[in-house]
């Protein structure tokens, strides 16, 4: 099977192993993380399962009677940074972070980072379904990332469209083929980064997909443009779009894809022109420098776009 899975029945477990092994169980996600039971006579955890789609994870678990410590002084180390949005399905859980305490309740959706302070305290059952997301997807799609928040999903369209979607897709999770795992993994962050936007954050000719899409290529291309070889196609590949769907992308903009990666190397190399610090390099190598193919292109682009030749804008 292509997702990487695990399910443990801690009910099968006796005494502490179940939080040892609960322990064991988060770390890869969580760091290091302290549990105790606070009912006698209870068994504190009954399930875990958890599946991987791509770079996202989709967790399910039961605990009842438990205090957890999500993270401790040395806890993120070699941990990976995530987003965890969470649906509560029944119970009720108590979680107290530097944002004060909050009461989780079915019908919530709430968002929370797994590299701040947190604990959770549970009395009764409580049952959570979360999605992890690594921050760096997130942060890709919304620059500076989001805070932690907490909402009803009946009061919010965006995170009830979510919640039905990340259902679906859990449900088929163990039918989706490989090579489709990219696919849905990508629309899935980009469902994430429109939900979590502002909501004046998409030019309103946009889908929130093709928003979210053009984002991702930006970023994408503010960081290979000097590479003379960058072309539409390689674009596409790498951010997982056909060439077709990526000019639709760039459809309703003033510029195509081809020329804001043009853009970006003119910056480039204007920046290069006007610093002393690399006024040994000629106008030519400053052009090879910065993506151009040749100095006779650089320099036609660089007139149109400033209304001088690069000597005599140095």
């Amino acid at each position: 099977m292509p997702l990487a899975s695990y399910r443990i029945d801690l009910d099968e477990l006796g005494g502490p192993r179940r939080l040892d092994a609960l322990a064991d169980a988060y770390r890869p996600m969580w760091g290091d993380t302290l549990s105790r039971a606070i009912l006698p006579g209870v068994s504190p955890v009954h399930r875990l399962v958890s599946k991987r789609l791509g770079m996202v994870r989709f967790t399910t678990g039961a605990y009842r009677g438990i205090e957890l410590r999500l993270r401790t002084e040395r806890n993120l180390d070699d941990v990976e940074q995530l987003y965890c949005l969470g649906f509560p399905r029944a119970g009720a859980a108590r979680i107290v972070s530097s944002e004060g305490p909050r009461l989780l309740r079915p019908g919530d959706f709430f968002v929370s980072h797994n590299w701040r302070n947190a604990g959770i305290s549970i009395e009764g059952g409580f049952e959570n379904f979360h999605v992890l997301v690594p921050r760096k997807l997130v942060e890709e799609r919304l620059r500076g990332g989001v805070s932690p928040m907490q909402v009803r999903l009946a009061d919010n369209t965006r995170a009830a469209v979510l919640a039905s979607y990340v259902g679906a897709l859990h449900e088929q999770l163990d039918a989706i083929a490989e090579a489709d795992i990219d696919f849905y993994s990508r629309q899935l962050v980009d469902l994430v980064g429109f939900v979590l936007s502002e909501r004046d954050a998409f030019a309103s000719e946009d889908s929130a997909v093709v928003a979210a899409h053009r984002r991702r290529v930006l970023v994408h291309i503010d960081r290979h443009c000097l590479d003379a070889d960058l072309d539409a196609a390689g674009i596409a590949a790498a951010c997982g779009l056909s060439l077709r769907y990526l000019h639709r992308v760039f459809a309703s903009c003033e510029q195509s894809v081809m020329e804001r990666v043009g853009q970006a190397r003119l910056d480039h190399a204007h920046r290069l022109l006007l610093d002393r610090a690399w006024h040994r390099l000629s106008v030519a190598e400053i052009a090879y420098r910065s993506g151009f193919s040749s100095a006779a292109v650089f320099s036609r682009a660089y007139k149109r776009r400033y209304g001088v030749s690069p000597r005599q804008a140095r």
